[in-house]
């Protein structure tokens, strides 16, 4: 381990709530926890309930403020709803009730939301549905060193790396833009778990 100085970050300085943010974001990365949006869950001890689709994930709401004796953090309690039903069951849940143009209707609905991978509990933000893809489309594999650029199907990729076999190979394809590297992600609706409550889960007391 090779440690290099950089400088001095004084108590009052604003680096300092910088560097403790990404010191406590990464013990928690470190010990498992999931980010869904700026807090921190534990699926670890996620308590289901069957009868409603949904499971409850435990976690953290961090927040650091800059007093004048120093960095305070506060920790609140939080917890995550999730439900256990795919992308691709809401998907045709309202292509069934839908009177109008079913793809506006699942556009309507869908863009904008947060959306969690079955595979790597890893959360994603909707930004678009792509209609013309489905999971028999090919991509190209990230170049290993020494070996020729392959071409697989994303029903081939996701079988072999994670071993989910895809039932419907019709459905259309999850878009997803990384905000930082603006990096198009393609995201399989069968393979994704819808996060919060619809409403008429928020109508049944």
């Amino acid at each position: 381990m090779d440690i290099q100085w950089v400088q001095e970050i004084g108590d009052e300085d604003r680096d300092m709530l910088v560097f403790f943010k990404v010191f406590f974001n990464s013990l928690l990365k470190k010990i498992r926890f999931k980010p869904i949006g700026r807090n921190f869950f534990n699926p670890a001890h996620s308590k289901p309930i069957n009868q409603y689709n949904i499971e409850v994930w435990p976690g953290f709401a961090a927040a650091l403020n800059q007093l004048q004796n120093g960095v305070l953090l506060n920790i609140d309690i939080v917890h995550k709803v999730l439900r256990t039903d795919t992308v691709l069951d809401f998907i045709k849940d309202i292509i069934k009730r839908c009177i109008n143009d079913p793809q506006d209707e699942i556009k309507k609905n869908l863009i904008g939301s947060t959306i969690l991978t079955s595979y790597n509990k890893r959360t994603y933000k909707i930004d678009d549905i792509d209609f013309n893809m489905s999971t028999l489309d090919t991509f190209t594999l990230d170049q290993e060193e020494g070996k020729d650029p392959q071409e697989t199907t994303y029903k081939d990729y996701f079988h072999k790396r994670y071993g989910w076999e895809i039932r419907d190979t019709n459905q259309p394809m999850i878009i997803s833009i990384h905000q930082k590297t603006g990096n198009k992600l393609v995201l399989v609706p069968e393979l994704c778990q819808m996060t919060g409550l619809s409403d008429s889960m928020r109508a049944n007391f």
